[in-house]
């Protein structure tokens, strides 16, 4: 094992070394600034992490890098509870995956440098659904938000996470109302 200091903070690493870096497969312990500790087990090439790494504590990461960024599939936890299985591409969510909210909602679907975008379905502890397209993190374009309490549904066009325009309230009872909006409405 090796002990060295790496920008003022105690770390560690057994593996592989080369010309005074990390190559090959190896175990890299590093305690960051607030004294969590990380753990990251995979293989090095020029100090960068190229494999799977585990984090403990409150930041926890499984998956694949490249480059030390997050590439191909991986599972990040967050310290609030959150949680992201999916795709990632250059240390950002980025293709398909299902992000964990802690309150027990979750959003399945498409992402992009790390915002949603594209197709999803963000289903809501309560039971309540909405099907619709992303951009930029937030609701925009066509979308349908299914009520579970009510049994009604609402059609409908978001943008930027807020109703707009006309739309039809489809109510359980088989009746319909249109309905107007002008951008005032959060979802």
């Amino acid at each position: 094992m090796r002990a060295f200091l790496c920008k003022h903070i105690y770390c560690s690493s057994q593996g592989g070394i080369f010309n005074g870096q990390a190559e090959g497969f190896g175990i890299y312990t590093h305690m960051t600034a607030t004294t969590h500790e990380c753990r990251f087990k995979g293989y090095f090439l020029g100090l960068k992490r190229c494999g799977a790494e585990t984090r403990n504590n409150t930041i926890s990461f499984r998956g694949m890098f490249f480059e030390d960024k997050y590439c191909g599939l991986g599972i990040r936890y967050y310290p609030d509870g959150n949680r992201y299985d999916g795709n990632w591409l250059n240390g950002k969510r980025s293709g398909q995956g299902i992000y964990y909210y802690a309150n027990g909602d979750r959003l399945d679907g498409s992402w992009l440098n790390g915002k949603r975008s594209g197709q999803g379905i963000y289903y809501y502890a309560n039971g309540d659904r909405l099907d619709g397209s992303w951009l930029h993190g937030k609701q925009t374009g066509q979308g349908i938000h299914h009520d579970a309490s009510s049994g009604s549904r609402y059609e409908s066009t978001w943008l930027d996470g807020k109703r707009t325009g006309q739309g039809m309230h489809h109510y359980a009872s088989g009746s319909s109302v249109e309905r107007n909006y002008l951008h005032v409405d959060s979802v």
